[in-house]
């Protein structure tokens, strides 16, 4: 489904409306054209960095379920 609003912001013709209004003008960004991969962390190292007080306990079931692993 494409982004009206980015296409909108780039388009030639509105692209200076965009800007005199003050809006922003975001880039499009790439894209993936593979196909889903379910574990997309699988073999890939991690390292979290967590404020004191805080264990990161649901973040790192998060990744460690994404296959990623912890260093």
């Amino acid at each position: 489904m494409p982004d009206r609003l980015l296409t909108l912001a780039n388009h030639p013709w509105t692209a200076p409306v965009v800007r005199a209004l003050g809006l922003p003008q975001p880039r499009r960004l790439p894209r993936r054209t593979e196909p889903y991969v379910a574990l997309e962390l699988a073999d890939r190292a991690a390292r979290l960095i967590m404020p004191p007080g805080n264990d990161g306990a649901d973040l790192r079931l998060a990744l460690s379920q994404s296959g990623a692993r912890m260093d």
